[in-house]
């Protein structure tokens, strides 16, 4: 009760109230101080109430006109504080209290101009400079005029030189007009006086942010952290600063902290689902959006985004129930009919991928990759006149898109038609000099058959160049010099290519093939019982591995 009371005689200080003003009125002064007490809870109505019947008692109290128009004003009622601000006004024109609030209105209305010049007014009058340059010069900075801001805030560290808003807000200015040196020194000077001003920190990662300093970013922001931990702006800014450089751990922790902060959690328990998702995390990746779902049962975004992790998975009658829903959601959303069609092709229900392809095409033909896909799956099916139908449908509408053209070659290649290959290779390797794929596939195809050989060394070559880590570029290198005659440099890069990729069949056959050349015959055996492990990924390759196998051991025997 004595902290209440002696509240309320620092209100009636401040406001410059005369107690004679209402000493007369024994129950204007009672409705007043109900008023007053309701507006230190925060329960402004009632505060109205009991003022506007303490204005009733006593009519020609400007104070209480000047309270009321204040307690309108946090209403946001700008009409009914105008009315009261005008009859105190007219009585007493120069009422600094009622200028500030007069101001306060003009800021609401975004008469900034206006809101200076009477801040400016009051200026003149008050002895509290401080605080009327402070709101001049952060008017200054709302309005753009950055120059008279940095002026102003000038002014106040001439009388106060440790004055650490003036400092704050100079600093501000300074960020404004890329100054970011003054702004760091202004900054740091703020830190020298206030070693724990947190704010300082987190302008200062500001600047090395935009330095792109991301190491002393994390530090600033990470001691302002320390400092207040509640702090949510600058908890995201770190967030989104870990997220830039792909730091999704440090993210994830960050995230975490700021799911138990915030009282609205869902915007953060989503960003959480999508960098587990991101970092294949997949069990906390489920919890959140099968959360997210509880509340969002028909978000398809959600729904899409718990589908891929039971694609990747391997759960794909789960991925099925969720794409069948969003596509009962919205029968066109494309991505989900792509997924529902690659869960079919894992399932090995390759006829039904098609048939979803085929609807994506009736709605969206305008997609290459929707007939690359099922032109892909035709070659699965080894039905290469439906692939040459889907693909000879894509170069009509785009002739010149790399991955139709290179998929063209492999369909035509698939049909025998090599000269066929030989053009559209040539073409993406003409709109790409550097697509690896192309010129590999048109160095081994040339290898392959014995023919231009030297042609094909040098596609190879680009193609490792490109890559250098790819084992089946490699091992099409490998594969060029022992047509070539050089079973040393052979030898070479097929071991090259099995440090990269050690189960692909033909890999370990050409590796078998150069060590029987080279009369290891005990090593070609070993490649080729390796190759043998492998041969459902290869067609035809079985038989031609065991007749190897064969010859090779008799080779051994004798």
């Amino acid at each position: 009760m004595r902290l209440l009371i002696y509240c309320f005689f620092i209100f009636l200080t401040v406001l410059t109230l005369s107690s004679k003003s209402l000493a007369n009125e024994e129950e204007a002064y009672f409705e007043f101080i109900l008023g007053y007490y309701s507006s230190i809870n925060n329960d402004l109505n009632t505060a109205i109430s009991h003022f506007e019947k303490a204005l009733k008692k006593d009519p020609s109290s400007v104070f209480l006109k000047i309270v009321l128009a204040d307690t309108y004003l946090k209403l946001n009622d700008i009409e009914s504080t105008k009315k009261y601000l005008d009859e105190a006004l007219k009585k007493e024109p120069d009422n600094l209290e009622g200028l500030k609030i007069l101001a306060s209105v003009y800021i609401k209305e975004k008469k900034i101009e206006q809101a200076i010049e009477l801040y400016e007014k009051i200026l003149e009058k008050t002895t509290n400079r401080i605080e009327i340059l402070t709101k001049i010069g952060n008017l200054y900075i709302i309005s753009s005029k950055l120059d008279k801001a940095l002026q102003t805030f000038k002014e106040i560290l001439e009388e106060d030189p440790d004055n650490l808003m003036a400092l704050h807000f100079t600093g501000i200015v300074y960020l404004e007009k890329k100054d970011f040196k003054a702004a760091e020194e202004t900054f740091k000077k703020i830190l020298d006086i206030n070693p724990n001003y947190e704010s300082a920190y987190a302008n200062l990662a500001i600047i090395e942010e935009i330095r792109g300093n991301f190491k002393e970013a994390v530090e600033y922001l990470k001691k302002a952290l320390q400092l207040n931990p509640e702090n949510i702006f600058v908890r995201e800014r770190l967030i989104n600063l870990y997220l830039s450089h792909k730091h999704y751990k440090e993210a994830i922790t960050e995230l975490e902290a700021l799911k138990k902060q915030k009282s609205s959690v869902e915007e953060i328990r989503e960003k959480l689902a999508l960098l587990y998702l991101q970092t294949k995390q997949y069990e906390k990746a489920t919890e959140e959006l099968q959360y997210l779902l509880s509340k969002h049962p028909d978000n398809q975004q959600f729904m899409y985004y718990l589908s891929l992790i039971y694609i990747d998975t391997g759960k794909y009658s789960e991925a099925e129930g969720l794409l069948k829903k969003i596509i009962s959601l919205n029968p066109k959303q494309v991505n989900a009919f792509l997924n529902l069609a690659l869960v079919y092709t894992k399932q090995k229900r390759l006829t039904e991928a098609l048939n979803i392809y085929d609807e994506v095409l009736e709605f969206a033909p305008d997609i290459p990759e929707v007939y690359i896909y099922a032109t892909e799956v035709a070659i699965d099916l080894k039905n290469y006149k439906l692939a040459k139908t889907y693909i000879e449908k894509a170069l009509s509408v785009f002739p010149d898109n790399l991955d139709v053209n290179f998929i063209a070659g492999v369909v035509f290649d698939k049909l025998g038609e090599f000269h066929q290959t030989e053009k559209f290779m040539k073409k993406v390797i003409s709109l790409n000099p550097d697509h690896a794929e192309a010129l590999n596939y048109l160095g081994y195809s040339y290898a392959d058959r014995d023919i231009n050989l030297n042609e094909a060394l040098v596609l190879i070559e680009k193609a490792v160049k490109l890559k250098p880590q790819n084992g089946y570029y490699l091992d099409s290198l490998g594969w060029v010099w022992f047509k070539l005659g050089d079973k040393d440099k052979a030898l070479y890069y097929l071991l090259e290519a099995i440090k990269y990729v050690k189960d692909e069949p033909v890999i370990l056959e050409h590796l078998g093939d150069v060590y029987k050349e080279l009369k290891k015959y005990k090593e070609a055996l070993e490649a080729w019982q390796e190759a043998l492990k492998f041969h459902e990924k290869e067609e035809g390759i079985k038989e031609r591995l065991e007749k190897k196998i064969q010859e090779v051991k008799n080779f051994i025997r004798n």
